[in-house]
């Protein structure tokens, strides 16, 4: 079936993943661009506080909050996006963008942390403290359809290249390797 074209947001919600700066981003977004943003994760008080301040700026109807999502379900959120939203403060990882490349999903993330690492050469970069660039980089994406193509394309297979099982078992064998000896 036609799936409506929406955003994702994957990961929980706490202050360093920057949700509010995502939701500061759309308001500055032009109508004709913006998309609504499915938010999946959990998150107690910082949660609050960004669906208070959606509530005060009247923007509801940009977000949707599935409850729990799992695997299947999850895997077609990823498949279907328009684009993924993932501008962290800090990762030690951050496994949703390389998830959402997988899933042949654009990614803007951020320029900072582990996040360019993780989000490789396809990616948009953001910075994650202006939601100005925020903005900047999700009209990019969602309007340059030469770079959605070498987006889909690319981060699918540098995603697989990189982060394959194999790889991803030789690299901790290799950090095994050096804390042994």
């Amino acid at each position: 079936e036609e799936v409506s074209p929406y955003m994702l947001y994957v990961g929980s919600i706490n202050s360093r993943k920057n949700l509010l700066g995502i939701v500061k981003a759309m308001e500055l977004l032009p109508k004709d661009v913006r998309l609504p943003l499915v938010i999946v994760g959990g998150g107690g008080s910082y949660k609050q506080k960004v669906q208070q301040y959606i509530a005060e700026k009247g923007i509801e109807q940009w977000f949707e909050w599935p409850e729990t999502v799992m695997g299947e379900e999850l895997k077609r959120l990823y498949t279907n996006a328009t684009l993924m939203i993932y501008p962290s403060f800090y990762e030690g990882f951050g496994l949703p963008v390389v998830e959402a490349l997988l899933s042949g999903c654009p990614v803007v993330t951020s320029n900072v942390s582990s996040l360019p690492e993780a989000g490789g050469p396809f990616s948009l970069k953001a910075d994650p403290n202006s939601p100005e660039d925020i903005k900047n980089q999700i009209v990019k994406a969602l309007t340059d359809e030469t770079w959605r193509q070498e987006a889909i394309e690319g981060g699918r297979n540098w995603a697989m290249k990189t982060f394959a099982p194999k790889t991803l078992a030789r690299q901790l064998m290799g950090v095994y390797e050096k804390v042994r000896s």
